[in-house]
């Protein structure tokens, strides 16, 4: 027991928490994560044991209930990849309508994504809810502005989503925008465009050396160089230039990668496209005497897919999704 004891303090003794619990009260974020009946048990469980516990209010929009998840919304919504945009609407309609004064921010994620919820909270603290704006990993076509992945998440401030559900939905000038009537489209797409002409900013999420920090791959498709081809989609459609760093150059993290793989099965954090080096790194949460989140203080990604996530943005051809995705 005193050794127990000694280990815990160990991991929970930093200053980093003390940060942590001042911005959980600060920047409240509620987190809603797009699933399935199918991944209710192999999936959003494992959310809701992780990174999910960090967020001030989480939340699994579902077609079905589900008693050992009573987190899980069941929306009046097809399954199916066709059909993301209608589930992604009611999704933040429900939302709106339900939880909007528990939060300032509002994060949609899918069920293969994790994120490190301090650091986005740091990305946030210094912005107003009340602005107009929101973040993600940033694409070039199809929307003036840019529109923000749908595989690397992105979240929407107060009054963005205010704008999304009270004007996008209930203004018949913006329903060839918004299309807040079908189920049907390309989710990430179709929300930049209603968003653009909501006149909500498509924000700069990037840290102050323009390092990324929503990522819409597996961990290695972002920290090993060449492991996208050249003429792989991303580096087309990517907003901002991106520079590929060897994580060899940074060996504190290679521990850390392993650390958190070995930590979250399943799941894989990125931790920026130029491999971003930790100010200073705490030491995981321990619960029980096992580590239950990775290190929160490490500056850089915020979002990142799981093992099985990959491609899948709209207007990629094929729409596969995973590694295979990836090394097209």
């Amino acid at each position: 027991m005193i050794s127990f004891r000694i280990f815990k303090c160990q991991f929970n003794c930093f200053p980093e928490s003390s940060v942590a619990e001042r911005m959980y009260r600060e920047v409240r974020v509620l987190c809603w994560v797009m699933t399935s009946p199918e991944n209710h048990e192999k999936k959003a469980k494992h959310i809701r044991a992780t990174w999910g516990r960090r967020c001030n209010r989480l939340l699994f929009m579902s077609s079905a209930e589900d008693a050992s998840l009573p987190e899980v919304v069941k929306l009046d919504a097809p399954e199916g990849r066709k059909n993301l945009w209608g589930k992604t609407r009611r999704a933040f309609k429900y939302v709106y309508e339900n939880h909007r004064d528990e939060a300032d921010w509002f994060l949609k994620a899918d069920d293969d994504t994790y994120v490190i919820v301090e650091n986005l909270r740091y990305l946030l603290q210094h912005r107003s809810p009340s602005d107009a704006v929101y973040f993600g990993c940033k694409f070039k076509p199809y929307v003036r502005q840019g529109y923000m992945s749908g595989g690397a998440g992105y979240v929407l401030s107060g009054e963005a989503l205010r704008r999304l559900v009270e004007v996008g939905a209930k203004d018949d000038a913006y329903h060839s925008a918004c299309k807040m009537d079908a189920n049907q489209g390309t989710e990430d797409v179709q929300m930049g465009m209603c968003l653009e002409a909501l006149k909500v900013e498509a924000g700069d999420s990037r840290d102050a050396d323009g390092r990324g920090r929503f990522f819409p791959f597996v961990p290695e498709s972002h920290l090993i160089p060449g492991h996208l081809p050249p003429n792989f989609w991303f580096w087309r459609w990517t907003y901002y230039p991106v520079e590929e760093v060897a994580v060899a150059q940074f060996p504190a993290l290679k521990k850390y990668f392993f650390i958190f793989s070995l930590f979250l099965p399943g799941h894989g954090v990125l931790l920026g496209q130029r491999c971003v080096l930790p100010l200073r790194v705490a030491q995981p949460d321990v619960r029980d005497g096992v580590p239950a989140v990775p290190p929160a203080a490490v500056r850089g990604g915020l979002a990142g897919k799981g093992g099985g996530g990959g491609a899948r943005e709209g207007g990629v051809p094929g729409g596969q999704k995973g590694r295979k995705r990836d090394r097209e």
